[in-house]
C-alpha cells in the first residue's frame, strides 16, 4: 500500500514522502538546506 500511496503523492507533486515522523526532522534538515541555498523544496 505503501508503494501506492508513494506514487499517488509524487504524481500530485509532493516534495518528500515520509514513512513516520521519525523521518521528518531528516527530511527538514534537507528543506533547510536547499532554502539556504536559494533553492526550492
Amino acid at each position: 500500500m505503501r508503494e501506492r500511496v508513494t506514487h499517488m503523492f509524487e504524481a500530485a507533486g509532493a516534495h518528500f514522502v515520509i514513512d513516520t515522523v521519525t523521518d521528518l526532522p531528516a527530511v527538514l534538515l534537507d528543506i533547510d538546506k536547499r532554502l539556504a541555498m536559494g533553492l526550492r523544496p
